[in-house]
């Protein structure tokens, strides 16, 4: 039986957010072509020969489509004063974002929609991220 695009879009919203577990918990790493390998440690628990362990920014350097940054501004404040982030991640057929403000990945495609909530360290560790490449 063919998944419906509801289930589809779930999929791949809980896929993002699984991503960004493993490199929060640094299990992410990928092969010379930027694919991600699930078996990462050699004998000893070390990351194999070839392989990249990525963090945060290395996930956000090639993957931002997009980035609606939610700041703070005020009477004394010299410049505004980040807040949240909403960064698409993918585009046209789904659109993704993951949304720091909701702490949800949200997919959107045609009139159907998903959601999947981060975990806290997630959400925690995408804000930041977020943050130091408002401030550069």
């Amino acid at each position: 039986m063919e998944k419906s695009t509801e289930q589809q879009l779930a999929e791949h919203c809980k896929q993002i957010a699984d991503d960004l577990e493993a490199i929060v918990n640094m299990n992410y790493c990928t092969d010379e072509n930027g694919n991600r390998e699930e078996d990462w440690e050699d004998d000893e628990g070390n990351v194999k020969e070839g392989l990249k362990p990525v963090d945060m920014m290395d996930y956000f350097t090639d993957g931002i489509l997009d980035v609606l940054y939610m700041v703070r501004t005020g009477n004394n404040r010299s410049k505004p004063e980040y807040c949240h982030a909403r960064i698409m991640v993918a585009c046209g057929g789904p659109n993704i974002y993951i949304n720091t403000l909701t702490g949800d990945v949200e997919g959107y495609w045609y009139a159907a929609s998903a959601t999947c909530a981060l975990s806290k360290a997630a959400r925690d560790a995408v804000d930041e991220t977020m943050e130091e490449l408002y401030n550069c």
